[in-house]
């Protein structure tokens, strides 16, 4: 296993290394304002409830660490993301060979290698915010390696390990509770043998199940208490046509490198289901591939074997959080998508074992293989993309405080043309506040369409210009010809302060 393991965690660093260079958007400059500590104190502070929205004290742990130690050097943060991926995708392996058995070895090892290099995953490793999810799939992974393991060797060492992982998860992202689902279904699906030799169980007994239950139990006493915002919530559930819309993503999302921001957005805009769909009929490039998909998808369960439908019903299990939420992100599918890459591990086998039916025999099966992970890199790489243009933009904007501090302090400004997103990137749909407490002072600035501060002089207008090439132009809105800011390479962004309330 150390070979394979070794080629999937190199190949996800590599995919990487043409992003190491980015910086924050949106969301990061929040996370990053709210978690820093100077004090042992403060950081055990993070695992407290209060004034958050959701329970994630390890992530919380991880903006602090890396806030106060590497600071605005985001290509630190970015090496510590890479490398988590790296070692979710190493746990994805290893499920995926303890799940398969060593009859499909070559398979698992292809799983391996599409979840290190999967278009899907380009959002929560590039994205700093998005490191939630590479916690809480490399702690689920682990806790349901480590409970097989325990019950196939009867170690209580392996069975403590799945329990730590577990609450790892927990304290990742509330979506951990999908842990449940999964050792149902896998112990259900491919039970792992006891130790000694004895009966395989298809469910998990009383005494495997009770130190999870406890532990559910103490983490829902935390977490239900916390204020979630009500219907204000972006993560509200509700009822309706979108259920089928997310259905389709989270079966379809890790097969069809279709854009997820265009089918957003189109939904967005739809008046319900129905004009949604007739947009969608009216954009071939994106109709045709989900069409084809869908069918391929049906041929794979009805003639797949068994190990394909269980990873079939391994995705609806992963999925099944997300599923009322009115909006998507690619992000949510991390833990779904191991799903998709068993499908794929086992193709790829099932395509070398009967390369003799093939026309040109073993060269052919290989170039197909080959080619469909090619498939998961050009997508990846496409993805990533739009994120390191969405980081230079706001590398650009941080950088302009030297030119602000040369005007009147009176003045408050308010910045218009900043966009929310570019593509499938954040740009500042959060966070601009936030950036401006991190690294700017002086006078009260907010971007257009957030709330300006309670009695507040009338403000300047700012326009912003954000070009494709990574540069950005800024000029006053009362004149408009005249540039603010010079236009190409920004000069690099101050470090970020020690502590949420002190100035760079």
């Amino acid at each position: 296993m150390t070979r394979p393991a070794l080629l999937i965690a190199l190949a996800a660093i590599a995919l990487y290394v043409a992003t190491l260079d980015h910086y924050f958007v949106s969301d990061d400059f929040l996370n990053l304002e709210r978690n820093l500590f100077q004090t042992v104190g403060q950081g055990i502070g993070l695992f407290s409830t209060t004034n958050v929205d959701f329970y994630r004290p390890i992530p919380r742990l991880h903006f602090g660490v890396l806030g106060g130690w590497a600071g605005g050097y985001t290509t630190v943060w970015n090496v510590v993301a890479v490398l988590l991926h790296a070692c979710a995708s190493v746990a994805a392996f290893l499920l995926a060979a303890d799940l398969l058995g060593r009859e499909n070895r070559r398979a698992a090892r292809y799983a391996g290698l599409a979840f290190a290099l999967h278009f899907i995953h380009v959002e929560p490793v590039v994205w700093a915010s998005g490191v939630t999810s590479l916690y809480v799939g490399l702690f689920l992974f682990l806790a349901l390696l480590w409970f097989r393991r325990a019950r196939r060797s009867g170690r209580a060492r392996d069975a403590v390990l799945s329990v730590i992982a577990f609450a790892g998860a927990l304290m990742s992202k509330e979506t951990a509770v999908v842990f449940v689902p999964l050792l149902v279904l896998t112990t259900w699906w491919w039970p792992p043998a006891r130790a000694g030799g004895a009966p395989s169980r298809r469910w998990p007994t009383f005494a495997e199940s009770v130190p999870y239950a406890i532990l559910l139990a103490a983490y829902f006493a935390i977490v239900l208490g916390i204020d979630r915002g009500g219907d204000a919530s972006p993560y509200r559930m509700a009822i309706g046509g979108h259920l089928l819309k997310n259905v389709a993503f989270f079966l379809l999302g890790g097969f069809v490198p279709v854009r997820m921001w265009e089918i957003q957005s189109l939904w967005a805009e739809a008046s319900g289901l129905g004009a949604f769909l007739a947009e969608l009929v009216r954009r071939p490039h994106l109709f045709l591939p989900l069409l084809l998909g869908a069918a391929a998808l049906v041929a794979a369960w009805l003639r797949g074997g068994r190990d394909v439908r269980g990873a079939f019903l391994w995705i609806l299990a992963a999925s099944t959080p997300f599923l009322a939420l009115p909006g998507s992100g690619e992000r949510f599918q991390y833990v779904s998508s191991l799903g998709a890459c068993l499908v794929l591990g086992l193709l790829a086998q099932a395509l070398l074992r009967r390369k003799d039916r093939i026309p040109g025999g073993i060269l052919a099966a290989r170039g197909i293989v080959l080619a469909g992970l090619l498939v998961l890199v050009a997508g990846a790489v496409d993805r990533q993309a739009d994120w390191v243009l969405a980081s230079r933009w706001t590398k650009g904007i941080v950088a302009r405080w030297s030119f602000f501090q040369s005007l009147d302090p009176e003045d408050a400004l308010v910045f218009r043309g900043i966009p929310d997103s570019w593509r499938s990137a954040w740009v500042f749909r959060n966070g601009f506040s936030s950036m401006v407490r991190l690294y700017w002072e002086g006078r009260p600035y907010w971007r257009e369409g957030e709330a300006a501060p309670p009695g507040h002089p009338p403000a300047r207008s700012m326009s912003v210009a954000l070009r494709t090439d990574g540069t950005i132009v800024m000029a006053p809105s009362r004149d408009a010809k005249a540039a603010v800011g010079a236009v190409g390479p920004s000069p690099a962004p101050p470090a970020v302060s020690s502590g949420a309330g002190d100035r760079p």
